[in-house]
């Protein structure tokens, strides 16, 4: 692998690397805890040297920082005085706000096609898009990239399955490593490298995604056999065997590789069954303690629950039961609470719930119980952070997509808590969410397709 230190402690706690360097990018940074779109990108680099070539890497090795992502953002704050744009760019930041002057930014956080009503309409893949199109010279990845991109920006499903596919199973692996973002990314890396070995080897099967067909999107079939899923591990794992097949030549090192993959795989999906027993445990506890009312957003009546659980899968537990909010409460009542919400259906149209206006009451409940002030001239309901008159963040983020409130996240395990106790925090939701707005489920279809036509 052209790429340095995955697989070993290669974050920001200790750097590995000393191959060759050259005069361009050959340091990486990105997000701790990666998610799909993320080793999609460091994938992309191991293997298609045309797109490490364009994009201004001119190392053999490339180095691999992972950063809080929470982190990232103070630092990014602290170099907005005085950026300075370099001859020659050294480090790229991925999907994660950039801390050094001049870095390269790949990255869709704070672009001006995510600040508007429509919320988020472009991804981190996307901007790199902008700079290389990769797709006109390898066209038979389009629909995989879609796929990506726009599960990134909108939460459009990549696979048939719910459970087990790629982007559950680095979850799973995230929430069982979470201090060790190498050994996650080293296995999804491999997992898209597997993806890519096949579409390269019969490039048809680059037609068999998981499309929904009520989308805009061309939906893809091959009529002479049933629809394989590539994200599930009964088919990525067959390219992984191939991928390895053609570049390790010894026998013993390749099924060794092999078999750490298919170990962290089983892992992954063992992981992926105890969070959804907890998480459906959790909830029905909630239902029976009455943590659930109705509202109306809209026009449209919303089922709300409150959970308490650390599970990852208390969102999707929650919205098997027909939640459209889930508030989800870390058990220790630490204030890292995280608030969820999912598509709601009204005269035949899909919509988000664009939480917004509920961010901006929590950010002044926020400056109450700090007794602080914010920094005048923001935006109460933007996305991202903002800051308290002395420069230190509120608490609550929220993201570009606009559906969910984060108090904490695996990458962000360093953000800063609610000051707000569960009982106000169930106050201000119960008063504040019949004033949100309703995002029509179309905001992706123009961004993304431009880019890629």
């Amino acid at each position: 692998m052209i790429i340095n230190g995955l697989g070993k402690d290669n974050n920001e706690k200790g750097k590995n690397g000393k191959g060759k360097r050259g005069k361009g990018i050959n340091e990486v940074i990105t997000r701790w805890c990666p998610n799909l779109e993320t080793v999609c990108f460091l994938a992309l680099l191991n293997y298609y040297s045309i797109i490490k070539k364009k994009l201004g890497f001119t190392s053999e090795e490339i180095d691999i920082k992972f950063v809080d992502v929470f982190d990232a953002y103070k630092k990014h704050q602290k170099l907005q005085d005085s950026p300075t744009i370099p001859k020659t760019y050294t480090t790229a930041f991925f999907n994660i706000a950039h801390f050094k002057k001049g870095g390269k930014r790949w990255d869709q956080h704070g672009r001006a096609e995510n600040q508007g009503k429509r919320g988020c309409t472009i991804s981190s893949l996307c901007v790199v898009l902008e700079e290389y199109n990769f797709l006109k010279d390898l066209p038979y990845l389009e629909n995989l990239i879609m796929a990506v991109a726009e599960n990134d920006i909108n939460g459009r499903g990549i696979s048939f399955s719910t459970t087990n596919n790629l982007r559950e199973l680095l979850n799973g692996l995230n929430a069982l490593y979470p201090d060790d973002p190498s050994k996650v990314a080293s296995w999804g890396l491999l997992a898209f490298c597997g993806i890519f070995e096949l579409l390269k080897s019969k490039p048809e099967n680059s037609l068999i995604l998981p499309y929904d067909e009520s989308t805009s999107r061309k939906v893809n079939k091959i009529l002479s056999e049933t629809p394989k899923d590539i994200f599930s591990p009964d088919v990525f794992t067959k390219g992984v065997e191939l991928y390895l097949k053609n570049n390790i030549k010894n026998e013993t090192d390749r099924q060794q590789e092999l078999k750490i993959f298919s170990m962290l795989t089983s892992q992954a999906g063992d992981k992926l069954k105890t969070e959804w027993e907890k998480a459906v445990q959790a909830v029905k506890k909630a239902e029976e303690e009455g943590y659930t009312k109705k509202m109306t957003v809209e026009g449209v009546e919303l089922k709300i629950i409150s959970v308490k659980s650390d599970s990852i899968k208390t969102s999707a537990a929650g919205r098997a039961k027909g939640y459209r909010v889930v508030i989800q409460v870390p058990e220790d009542k630490s204030g890292r609470y995280q608030i969820f919400t999912s598509k709601v259906k009204n005269g035949g149209q899909t919509y988000q719930i664009d939480l917004g206006n509920l961010s901006a009451r929590l950010r002044y409940y926020e400056t109450v119980y700090a007794r602080k002030k914010i920094r005048s001239g923001q935006n109460w309901s933007q996305t991202g952070y903002i800051l308290f008159d002395d420069g230190t963040f509120v608490p609550g983020y929220l993201p570009e997509f606009r559906t969910t409130i984060l108090y904490t996240s695996l990458s962000s395990k360093n953000a800063p808590k609610s000051k707000i106790g569960l009982n106000v925090l169930m106050q201000v939701i119960s008063t504040e969410l019949s004033n949100c707005l309703l995002i029509e489920d179309n905001r992706i279809n123009q961004p993304v397709n431009k880019l890629v036509a």
